[in-house]
């Protein structure tokens, strides 16, 4: 979404409407619609201040990409049972082949360092869901147990369509479905997350070095993370 046009409106607030049970925002006194023409409900007070600060910032232009919590919060309202299948769909791929359950087979330090780093968090699903997931030292594919598969798959149908769309937008930047579910549930902070997802990455920045063009790849990734869990945390009034 990086379409921009020039400032349409002359009016701009948003307010709590109790027939949609969420904020709305109101342009020139009409509700606010995504393009597939649903209403833009925003379920808290934090996350309404957040789009109303990025929409009072427009003076004469509309940049798209510049609205992130609006971009995150019409995603999230365009959702229908085909997008909610697919979040599904996607998630348990992810997991049967989870970056967390594959280890490099060398060199020895960096395969000693993801067992010591991630074998904590297959405990944790073994500990807290009695979900036991298979590692391997191997590019080869690993078999993962059907029935913790199955209870995995439990997990997320129980999420509510907005949080397992973030769920789903977070594992596609960790590379793991596995951590995200344990990011919403609190068992691994942001940071945390973040910096199990990378292991592997910043190993390779020690020998290689880093250059410019994938310290702004990384950088925007990060923040893109930061604005899902924000948005994660927020969903309803605290």
């Amino acid at each position: 979404m990086s379409w921009s046009k020039k400032k349409f409106w002359s009016s701009f607030n948003i307010t709590f409407s109790d027939e949609q049970q969420a904020y709305v925002m109101l342009i020139d006194g009409k509700i606010y619609k995504s393009v597939k023409g649903n209403i833009l409900k925003i379920p808290s007070a934090f996350l309404a201040k957040k789009v109303e600060n990025e929409w009072k910032k427009i003076t004469k232009e509309v940049i798209r990409s510049k609205l992130i919590f609006t971009n995150v919060l019409e995603q999230i309202n365009d959702i229908d049972d085909e997008s909610t299948n697919e979040f599904l769909r996607v998630l348990l791929e992810y997991a049967e082949t989870d970056l967390i359950c594959y280890r490099a087979s060398s060199p020895k330090k960096l395969k000693t360092l993801q067992e010591r780093k991630w074998d904590p968090i297959l405990s944790i699903y073994d500990r807290e869901f009695s979900i036991k997931m298979a590692s391997s030292d191997s590019l080869n594919y690993v078999s993962q147990d059907k029935e913790s598969l199955d209870k995995f798959l439990g997990i997320l149908k129980a999420y509510e369509s907005p949080k397992l769309f973030l769920i789903y937008k977070m594992t596609q930047l960790l590379g793991s479905a596995l951590l995200s579910v344990l990011v919403e549930k609190n068992f691994v902070n942001e940071k945390k997350a973040w910096m199990l997802s990378r292991i592997e990455e910043d190993w390779q920045k020690t020998i290689w070095g880093k250059d410019e063009e994938s310290i702004e790849a990384e950088k925007n990734k990060r923040k893109d993370f930061k604005l899902l869990n924000l948005c994660l945390r927020h969903l309803v009034e605290y």
